[in-house]
């Protein structure tokens, strides 16, 4: 005895729809282009990377605490814990800035953290060869290594990955002290 059409063409999407996942995932085009945020810093333009970024939220909540580190802005509540919050600016020497905590960048995987940010321009979505590297006098800090070309001009990409880092090395030497 054979299935009822429609439970036949049922199995047949269910088997489709998990093959499709059983798969390696498929090169599309947009391997060829990279997310940014687009934000400003003392009012320059700069850039991170999307995929560097675990959530991005408008006007944080902050909690002041009084630190030795002047970049240390204080805590906000993020899903149930307790983040600490850096100044973008103070963090690439520019020092602290009006309106920083108007944006928050929530990143780090195992060492969670926020950067408040005073300027937000949007969504980039910019073709890889459009991201280049500095040379050592193009540098305007050490978590500014790279660069990219955007309708709007340059923008510095900031590697976030190596400010957290940076923030514990520092807490690290702080804690040993």
């Amino acid at each position: 005895m054979s299935e009822p059409p429609v439970q036949s063409a049922a199995a047949l999407l269910r088997q489709e729809f998990d093959a499709a996942f059983a798969e390696a995932p498929r090169a599309s085009v947009d391997a060829a282009f990279e997310d940014f945020l687009g934000i400003r810093v003392a009012g320059q333009p700069y850039a991170l990377r999307a995929l560097e970024i675990i959530r991005w939220s408008a006007h944080c909540t902050l909690l002041p605490l009084p630190a030795s580190q002047p970049d240390f802005l204080g805590l906000a509540g993020w899903q149930g814990e307790l983040l600490p919050v850096y100044s973008l600016a103070a963090l690439l020497g520019h020092g602290r800035e009006a309106g920083e905590g108007r944006w928050l960048a929530v990143c780090g995987r195992e060492q969670r953290l926020g950067l408040a940010i005073a300027g937000f321009d949007g969504f980039l979505r910019v073709a890889r060869g459009a991201v280049f590297g500095l040379g050592a006098p193009e540098r305007r800090h050490d978590h500014v290594q790279e660069a990219l070309r955007f309708a709007d001009g340059i923008r510095h990409v900031v590697r976030v990955s190596s400010m957290i880092a940076a923030i514990g090395q520092q807490l690290a030497a702080a804690a040993s002290r």
